[in-house]
């Protein structure tokens, strides 16, 4: 016996010679149709794997199909009408349904009817008896069971196959069933149907149910186990369920129920009948069917197809992609071989494994049909190479560095009990077996005292049991010792001229002018500003920037120059920069006028104290005091910076001065490049001259009480601080110019008076620098003091509180851009706290750039660029964002720029893709604007390929007829935003081109005059490929 059962149909779950209509189920397997299919939320293929080269379904006839799946392709006739069809085909291959030859559906069914009707003529060797309502079926035949009974009446029992309890078959394990329905509209009724004993293989695999007379079949609800043959039957649905086998009939109709077709191909080998058709397929290498070999031994592969069947084979196709053999043979003979010779070699491969090569066969009448021939790899000589490399060319002494070691096999064999080692780096690895690729990494730290200019070189060694003498082979790495890249350094300072008491701000500039290697462990320091930071990383190619600021002192002479010098130290290299300040010149004179009483008596002598006080930043020099009452007209002596002199002059009340005089005397002090300056003191005479009085008790003596307070303890930098100070007389005697002194504000002032019991208030803002270190106290003191008064002060302080705080600006250098221009971002960091940030990390959301910084110290700048090709089409708009992150920050930091892409979008369409020379083919492009302005000068061109020319008459412009030649460029002239224009044109292909195809691809040229770069550029479409099918000869 020869298995060839059912043809080739037997490679489908559902097999119709005539119409199928099915509504809501599934099929497993493949769907064949001989005429019209009819399907509502029907799928195939369901238990299948999707794929673009599989044939799903095939209808001979007209289709009617809503809904369903299929995971393959729907293939229908040439002639085939389509009423409906929305199957969604989950391979993702366009066009569906697909039209081609479909099967030989009038072959096929013949030889169906035939091998149905000798198959039920075969004598039985097994039993049917009604057991109380259930059919029993019992044979003992190790390999095929025939059972042949009358459906409408079983073993004369009166009991009909649609109308027992059930079905049961004992048999013996692992053989088959054929079962053969005689007569007319009969079916199977509503039961069960099972086996006693062990079943052996899957019960649906075990059964065929030959339906050989029947035009009119029907089921109820069941499960069908195994599988219906009945080629002459047209089976009516009288309920639902489901087969468990194949389905092969005239025709189906399950239009009121469900039942769904699960594949389970029958396994039972049936005898050749009909002269069936049947192929036989083999295939050698070197003669059998397994052969063992080095790569690159030659293989001689032999394919032969036979015809072993009675009728001749028709359309035999044998391919076999690894032999490249795809071959179509029109007709093998009963009895005729047919054979390929294909020379090939063992391909490269690991030394024990194997590989196979698979041949397959099928034609009009039989199932494909698959021979393979299994080549195993055999092991070549060891021949390995270690190769090993070192993440950098170059190398500072001190920096780390990272070695790589890959094996490289060019054998195929593992290598055995492989140990790596390099004394150097030292390592020494056990690898075990390896066969290729990487090995192992190290890291290593070029030694401190390596000689800049040198080369560092060590040499690693890979043993292994198997390999030839000397059983190891070795690999070389160097790395060129360098001295420190470039690094510059930079100072300066804003303003360059300052008064006293004002704040310059220096900028100091650490650049690392490496484009590859980055910095590391770079110390600057400023001793006279205090500044002392270390640059534990400096990336290549960037920037960082101090800015301490630093307030002139008070008593800073003018015509100083303030100058201090940076220093780099990069390992055992320093570098300076200096800047220099010069202090401006401020003169100031404080002028005060005191007399030692208030009140006398004509004829008295008074004294009169004049105090001098330079107030400015330059001695005081050429100072004249003009005092008319007493008549003093004096130059002082030089007054030093923040001196005093003090001038005691006599003057007698002359004795007819009337009681009650007020007398007022001023003095005038000028010159030395200040302007005249006076102060006055009012003596009262008495009405009455007293006489001498006696001695009396020493009166109260004057004094003055200074408090002071600040508006908070706390302070961040960047805030203000509100000092508020009070100056009391709490004496019963007026106090007279009072000297008013704060430090903290440069702040020298003069109370004339301050009455008894009265108290007067200063207020001065005091702003905290961005950056002032935490923990730093801010001290405001006041004093006050008068030529009566002991000096009198107060004191108030505020502390510094943490600040972890940066900046973060990104900026790019073409906001407006064209598709693949490049732009360049730049951003700027900043820490503008008051702590050192740790754990720095900048990235882009682009991807671009993304460094960590392990301290980013404070009123650092970190300077960082990154380029851009904008492949984004027209219209786009392309956000980077730039975030910061920081242990010490609560929430990143982050700043976004926008890039506009500007241009135009066209779309090419063209029919028919497959021409003949002299065919025309219609062209539709459509020029959109989709950009935020204006598009001006929009002219389309390249319309025309070489081999075409333009229909005459055939352009349009939206509609309109146009008389301009395509080949020389369309003009649209003014597009808006988002306003579209389409051209439509018919050309007409000349020749045949090289290569058989060509392709159309228009463009077209543009000006933005709104955008800041007045853009102009050039737009293509998409391409779309036309086939030249060639002519007859």
């Amino acid at each position: 016996m020869a298995c060839t059962n059912f043809g080739a149909a037997n490679a489908y779950n559902v097999f119709l010679l005539g119409d199928h209509t099915q509504i809501n189920s599934q099929a497993g397997g493949l769907v064949a149709v001989g005429g019209n299919a009819n399907y509502r939320d029907y799928s195939v293929c369901a238990g299948l794997t999707e794929s673009p080269t599989l044939t799903g379904l095939v209808v001979a006839g007209n289709i009617n199909i809503v809904r369903g799946t299929n995971k393959g392709n729907t293939v229908i006739g040439f002639s085939s009408a389509v009423t409906a069809y929305s199957m969604s085909n989950l391979n993702g291959v366009r066009g569906q349904p697909l039209r081609d030859n479909p099967l030989d559906f009038a072959a096929i069914g013949t030889t169906l009817q035939c091998s149905s009707q000798a198959w039920g003529a075969l004598p039985a060797n097994g039993t049917v008896t009604n057991d109380f309502g259930t059919l029993q079926f019992r044979g003992s035949d190790p390999t095929l069971n025939v059972f042949t009974f009358d459906g409408s009446n079983v073993s004369g029992s009166g009991v009909s196959l649609a109308s027992a309890n059930g079905i049961n078959f004992s048999i013996p394990a692992g053989s088959f069933v054929l079962a053969n329905i005689l007569g007319n509209n009969v079916g199977f009724g509503s039961y069960s149907i099972t086996f006693t004993g062990d079943p052996g293989p899957a019960p649906g695999r075990r059964i065929l149910w030959n339906v050989p007379q029947a035009t009119a079949f029907f089921h109820r609800s069941l499960n069908i186990v195994g599988s219906v043959l009945a080629p002459f039957a047209t089976i009516t649905a009288n309920g639902s369920g489901q087969i468990n086998g194949q389905l092969i009939a005239q025709s189906y109709n399950g239009n009121t129920n469900s039942f769904q077709e699960v594949f389970v191909p029958y396994g039972g080998c049936l005898p050749e009948v009909c002269n069936a058709a049947s192929l036989t397929l083999t295939k050698t290498a070197n003669g059998a069917s397994s052969f063992t070999g080095v790569p690159g031994m030659a293989i001689t592969y032999i394919v032969t197809v036979t015809n072993s069947g009675g009728a001749p084979l028709t359309n035999v196709v044998i391919n076999d992609s690894q032999l490249g053999i795809m071959q179509t043979v029109p007709t093998i003979e009963p009895g005729q071989q047919y054979s390929f010779t294909v020379e090939s070699i063992v391909r490269d491969g690991k030394a024990g494994t194997s590989y196979s090569n698979i041949s397959t066969a099928s034609s009009d009448q039989t199932a494909a049909m698959e021979s393979s021939s299994t080549i195993g790899i055999g092991a070549l000589p060891v021949n390995v190479s270690l190769v090993k490399t070192v993440d950098k060319m170059s190398a500072l002494p001190g920096e780390e560095v990272v070695y790589t070691f890959r094996l490289i096999n060019n054998g195929n064999t593992d290598l055995q009990d492989a140990v790596l080692s390099d004394p150097v780096l030292g390592i020494r690895v056990p690898l075990g077996n390896v066969f290729d690729g990487l090995l192992y990494t190290a890291a290593f730290q070029i030694p401190r005292n390596a000689a800049p200019g040198s080369e560092f070189t060590n040499v690693a060694r890979l043993e292994a049991s198997n390999i030839p003498e000397p059983g190891f082979i070795t690999a070389t790495a160097s790395v060129s010792v360098q001295s420190a890249p470039g690094v510059t350094l930079t100072k300066t300072v804003e303003p360059t001229e300052a008064f006293p008491g004002e704040t310059v701000r220096y900028t100091i500039g650490v650049m690392n002018d490496s484009s590859i290697t980055s910095r590391i462990n770079l110390r600057v320091r400023d001793d006279y500003l205090g500044l002392d930071k270390t640059i534990a990383l400096l990336p290549s190619s960037s920037f960082v920037s101090y800015n301490p600021e630093f307030v002139i002192p008070a008593n800073a002479a003018a015509g100083t120059k303030i100058v201090n010098t940076a220093v780099l130290v990069t390992g055992d290299e320093t570098q300076q920069a200096t800047a220099e300040v010069l202090v401006a010149s401020r003169p100031g004179l404080l002028l005060l006028k005191d007399s030692d009483r208030d009140f006398a008596n004509p004829g008295e002598t008074v004294e009169y104290i004049l105090t001098l006080i330079n107030t400015g930043n330059t001695i005081l020099t050429g100072i004249l005091v003009t005092d008319s009452l007493t008549g003093l007209n004096e130059t002082v002596p030089p007054i030093a910076i923040g001196g005093r002199t003090q001038i005691t002059v006599p003057y007698t009340v002359p004795a007819s001065t009337p009681g009650g005089t007020q007398i007022v005397n001023t003095v005038v002090a000028q010159g030395g490049g200040i302007g005249q300056q006076t102060a006055a003191s009012v003596l009262l005479i008495n009405r009455i001259p007293l006489p001498p009085m006696p001695p009396e008790p020493p009166a109260v003596q004057p004094e003055l009480r200074v408090t002071g307070t600040a508006d908070r303890p706390v302070v961040f930098p960047g805030q203000s601080i509100l000092f508020t100070g009070f100056v009391t007389n709490p004496t019963g005697v007026t106090v007279r110019n009072i000297v008013l002194e704060s430090p903290l504000f440069q702040y020298i002032g003069l109370a004339e008076q301050l009455l008894p019991g009265q108290t007067i208030e200063l207020q001065a803002l005091f702003p905290v620098a961005p950056q002032t270190p935490p923990g730093t106290t801010i001290t405001a003191s006041l004093s006050a003091t008068s030529v009566r008064t002991a000096p009198a002060e107060a004191v108030a302080t505020v502390i510094v509180a943490d600040l972890p705080r940066a900046d973060l600006k990104l900026t790019v250098d073409k906001p407006e851009v064209l598709q693949n221009e490049v732009v360049t971002f730049q951003v700027v960091t900043t820490n503008t706290g008051n702590l050192v940030l740790t754990g720095v990390r900048i990235f882009d959301a682009l991807g671009l750039r993304d460094v960590t910084i392990q301290r980013f110290l404070v009123g650092a700048i970190l300077i960082g660029r990154a380029r851009l090709t904008v492949n984004s089409p027209p219209g786009s708009v392309v956000d980077n964002t730039v975030t910061l992150t920081a242990r010490e920050l609560t929430s990143p930091v982050t700043d976004t720029v926008a890039i506009t892409v500007y241009g135009l979008l066209l779309h090419l369409t063209a029919v028919p893709l497959v021409v003949a020379v002299g065919d025309e083919v219609a062209v539709s492009l459509t020029v959109t604007n989709p950009s935020p302005s204006q598009a001006t000068e929009v002219r389309v061109g390249q319309l025309v390929p070489a081999i075409t020319s333009v229909v005459a008459g055939s352009l349009r412009v939206n509609g309109a007829s146009r008389t301009d030649d395509p080949a020389a460029g369309v003009v649209l002239g003014n597009l808006a935003t988002s306003q579209s224009s389409t051209i439509t044109y018919k050309l007409v292909v000349n020749s045949e081109p090289l290569g058989g195809s060509f392709d159309i691809q228009a463009s077209a040229s543009f000006f933005f005059p709104a955008t800041v770069r007045q853009l102009r550029g050039l737009s293509q479409s998409n391409s779309v490929r036309i086939v030249v099918e060639e002519g007859e000869e």
